[in-house]
């Protein structure tokens, strides 16, 4: 007969005896048992820097002619950006494609030009210039404005934090656990087994625009940063 399972849904975890082996069959004669129970942290951090996804796009009937003029208005946009304290070592690119364009006349493909397109990923240190730097960027060439997200450079310390909260969070179901089921809970867990890092990034997703469509130094709310960290752990209880 398979040993008998106890499951919590509300604090998605369950509690239940050891492996059928003689060792372990031995101390469930003796009435130890053991809880399984996964417990979460959470630590709310303002962003202390943005990642602005960026790009330049141009069209001319010669491959050429579109290249120069999108390396003419990159060279316009990364020395306007730079004029605000944006690192050189923070702008960089992310891919540069070039694509044939055609036009269907009676049935018939016909060549119209090229589209040159080059992305950047730009990375700025100081949030309260974020509306700046986009401001100042469709002004100087840049055409396609993607995405923006806020995020912490360095979250260690914060997880850290989440992390003992996680610990903590586990040890609460333990004990809830075992309360509800009436019997004496051990609170040095046999083991505990940390999760993944999780973090969750304010995320502003933005449609292709031109320079005339953006207003002058749009308002960008940066929110917070979710530092997430979870554990397993395992505790022993003995019925009274």
């Amino acid at each position: 007969m398979q040993p008998p399972r106890i499951y919590n849904s509300y604090s998605n975890m369950y509690a239940q005896y050891p492996n059928r082996n003689n060792n372990r069959m031995r101390d469930q004669m003796k009435g130890e048992h053991t809880i399984k129970v996964r417990g979460n942290g959470e630590v709310e951090v303002r962003p202390n820097q943005a990642v602005l996804s960026l790009g330049i796009k141009t069209e001319d009937k010669e491959v050429q002619a579109a290249q120069q003029q999108n390396a003419t208005l990159a060279n316009q946009f990364i020395m306007s950006i730079t004029n605000l304290g944006v690192d050189t070592k923070d702008i960089e690119t992310v891919s540069y494609t070039i694509e044939p364009r055609y036009d269907y006349i009676e049935g018939e493909q016909i060549l119209r030009g090229y589209v040159v397109t080059h992305l950047f990923r730009v990375i700025v240190k100081d949030v309260t210039k974020v509306g700046e730097v986009i401001d100042v960027s469709t002004k100087n060439g840049v055409n396609v404005v993607n995405n923006i997200s806020f995020e912490v450079s360095d979250v260690s310390p914060y997880y850290g934090e989440a992390l003992q909260r996680a610990t903590l969070n586990a040890k609460q179901h333990a004990e809830q656990i075992a309360k509800a089921i009436g019997v004496s809970l051990n609170l040095i867990p046999v083991w505990v087994v940390e999760g993944e890092i999780q973090s969750e990034r304010p995320f502003y997703p933005m449609p292709m625009m031109a320079s005339s469509s953006v207003p002058t130094s749009p308002p960008i709310q940066e929110g917070k940063v979710k530092v997430k960290a979870t554990v397993q752990a395992l505790y022993q209880f003995t019925s009274f």
